[in-house]
C-alpha cells in the first residue's frame, strides 16, 4: 500500500542514515516523476508523429482493409515509380521517400521509447526493493548497503506479483523467510542483538582468500566483485566495525 513521505519519514527516524535514506528516496522519486513526464511528451510527439504517417499513406491510396500487408503495397510503389519515365522525380516518388523516411523514424523513436521504459521500469523496482529492505536489514547488518546491493545485483532479492521475494537457487522464499535467510547467510555481518549465551548461527559459503579490504576499496566495489569476494567482505566488515 503506497504510503505518504511523511509517514516514510517518520518510519525511517530512528535509523542512524535516516536523513541520508529520506534525501535519497525523495531524489529518486522526483527523479522517476521527471523521467516520466519527458516520456510521456515523448510519446505524445510520437503519436502525433503516427497520425501524419497515417495521414500520408491515405493520401497515397492506402487502404488497411483492402492492402493488408504494408510491406506489399510499399513495394507496389516502389514498382510504380521505376516503370515511370526514367530519371523523372514525380510527386508520387517524393511522397514514397518521405514515407520512408517517416517510417525509419518512427520505428527508431518507438525502440528508443521501450528501451527508455525500461530502464525507468528498472529503476523504479531497484528504488522500491532497497527502500523496502533498508530497515530489516539495517537493524540486522553492518554495513547493510553492501549486502542489499549485492543480493539485488545478482537477482537473489527480486519483485514478483508486487511482493518482494528472495531466490534460493530454485526455492522462491517470502520477504520474511528471505529475511531469516540472510540472517544466516549473512551471520559474520549480524549485529550483536541477540542474549549473552544465545549463540550465532554458523556463517556459510567458502573460506574465501583471507584479504582484508579497507572502507574506502568497499565502497568503490561494484555488487558482482560483493558477491564474488563475499566471505572476505564479511570479514572485512567484521574489523572495520571493531
Amino acid at each position: 500500500m503506497p504510503i505518504s513521505m511523511e509517514d516514510f519519514k517518520a518510519a525511517i527516524a530512528k535509523l542512524e542514515n535516516a536523513d541520508e535514506l529520506f534525501e535519497y528516496h525523495s531524489q529518486s522519486v522526483e527523479a522517476e516523476r521527471t523521467r516520466g513526464i519527458e516520456a510521456k511528451r515523448k510519446a505524445n510527439r510520437e503519436a502525433e508523429g503516427l497520425r501524419a504517417y497515417k495521414k500520408a499513406m491515405e493520401a497515397l491510396g492506402y487502404n488497411p482493409e483492402e492492402h493488408t500487408d504494408l510491406n506489399d503495397y510499399i513495394e507496389t510503389l516502389k514498382a510504380f515509380k521505376q516503370a515511370g519515365p526514367q530519371g523523372s522525380d514525380t510527386e508520387i516518388s517524393k511522397q514514397l521517400k518521405k514515407l520512408q523516411r517517416d517510417l525509419e523514424r518512427t520505428v527508431t523513436e518507438l525502440n528508443s521509447e521501450k528501451q527508455a521504459k525500461a530502464e525507468i521500469e528498472t529503476k523504479a523496482k531497484v528504488s522500491s526493493l532497497k527502500s523496502t529492505l533498508a530497515k530489516p536489514f539495517s537493524e540486522r547488518f553492518f554495513a547493510s548497503d553492501f549486502i542489499v546491493d549485492g543480493l539485488i545485483g545478482n537477482g537473489t532479492v527480486d519483485m514478483e506479483d508486487g511482493q518482494v521475494v528472495f531466490k534460493d537457487g530454485d526455492r522462491v522464499l517470502s520477504f520474511e523467510e528471505g529475511v531469516k535467510w540472510a540472517e544466516s547467510k549473512f551471520s559474520d555481518s549480524r549485529r550483536n542483538t541477540q542474549k549473552p549465551g544465545a549463540g550465532t548461527p554458523p556463517a556459510t559459503g567458502g573460506s574465501g582468500s583471507g584479504r582484508l579490504y579497507t572502507k574506502d576499496e568497499l565502497n568503490k566495489m561494484k555488487p558482482d566483485e560483493i558477491n564474488a569476494n563475499w566471505q572476505d567482505v564479511q570479514k572485512s566488515l567484521t574489523a572495520i566495525a571493531n
